[in-house]
């Protein structure tokens, strides 16, 4: 006879560790943001919309006291429930990276230095 084994789903993944030195989700979202800047300047594009686009579900999922990760598809209709402000940006924003990310779309310094700018007035 065969048996089927039980394979357990993985526990999700807390945003934040309970055991590290607290710092406030705006300022681990700007350390992030900066290594995001440092990937482009340093010509990894598709990397720094990569980090971009984590810092931004990273915010988010933070700001609506969600408590795992969420992929940019995962987050976005939370966004809606929430009634967040700029949500029509921030989804742009989320597509965008995702597009780049997965090679779908061809990156512009423009539009990275338009989201990091757009986004860097929403963790002030």
């Amino acid at each position: 006879l065969l048996r089927k084994t039980r394979v357990s789903k993985p526990e999700p993944k807390l945003l934040v560790e309970t055991n590290s030195v607290s710092i406030s989700i705006e300022q681990k979202a700007k350390e992030m943001l900066h290594s995001s800047t440092d990937l482009f300047e340093n010509n990894f594009h598709k990397e720094a919309f990569e980090k971009l686009g984590q810092t931004i579900r990273f915010y988010y999922c933070n700001k609506l006291n969600l408590s795992v990760q969420m992929t940019s598809f995962e987050i976005i209709p939370e966004l809606r429930k929430s009634k967040i402000d700029d949500f029509e940006s921030i989804t742009k924003w989320l597509l965008l990276c995702g597009s780049v990310e997965f090679i779908k779309h061809q990156s512009h310094k423009t539009e990275f230095d338009n989201i990091v700018s757009s986004f860097s007035k929403h963790i002030s």
